[in-house]
Parts: C-alpha cells; sequence; structure tokens
C-alpha cells in the first residue's frame, strides 16, 4: 500500500523534542512570549502542522507538554502583569481551554402547584 500526502516535517519525536528545545531557548534569550504560532514560525510549519502532529500518537506526550509550558507562560506573564490582560486572558479561553467560571446558588422555598396541567386533555376524547 503506497502512502500519501506530504512526508512528515519531523523524521521522529527526537528530532521533534530537539527542536522545541532549541525554541525554549530562543524565548529564554529574546524574552518574548510563548504562543503556539510562535513555536510554528520557529519549526517553519503553521499551528494546524502541530496539532495534526499532536494527534499522532508517537508525537502526542510532546505537543502536550510543550502547549502546557505554552499556557504556563501565559498564566506566569498575567499574574505579573506582563502583556495585556484581556489579550491572554483571550488566548487562554480561545487556544488552552480554559473559561469563565460563575456558580448560581438558588434556593426556592413556596409551593408549587401545576394547576391542573395534566387535565388539560380531559374532555377531548
Amino acid at each position: 500500500m503506497t502512502k500519501v500526502g506530504r512526508p512528515l516535517k519531523f523524521k521522529n519525536k527526537t528530532e521533534l523534542i530537539e527542536k522545541i528545545d532549541a525554541f525554549k531557548e530562543y524565548i529564554k534569550e529574546s524574552g518574548k512570549p510563548m504562543t503556539v504560532e510562535r513555536l510554528a514560525c520557529f519549526l517553519d510549519c503553521d499551528s494546524e502542522t502541530i496539532t495534526n502532529y499532536e494527534n499522532k500518537q508517537e508525537y502526542f506526550e510532546t505537543i502536550k507538554r510543550i502547549r502546557q509550558h505554552i499556557k504556563a507562560d501565559k498564566l506566569e506573564r498575567l499574574n505579573a502583569g506582563k502583556g495585556s490582560p484581556a489579550g491572554i486572558i483571550f488566548d487562554l479561553k480561545n487556544n488552552h481551554g480554559m473559561k469563565d467560571k460563575q456558580e448560581i446558588n438558588q434556593h426556592i422555598t413556596g409551593d408549587i402547584s401545576l394547576g391542573g396541567a395534566f387535565d388539560a386533555n380531559k374532555g377531548k376524547e
């Protein structure tokens, strides 16, 4: 059976890990924020390619780990007051599965009357 589609950008997990380590070093030296988009540019691909690799068993843990580093970087920047809070929050909600959580506690007292609601069909037979 012949393989269809483009060849993989990274030959194996080790090669991807080496490139991700170089990316982390680049971020450390440049002081730029970690983003999936910046990672994609560094790896000379697009963010969809990164997602595609995440769906491959061999690369899943590696991509999951760098996504966690990126999320942690955003949270640390948010807590340190670096960058736009609204922008960071937007990104965390849209790209990292975070959401606002609002809890509503209701306590209702009193009598509930269905007022003959079940008798609506009486006499229509």
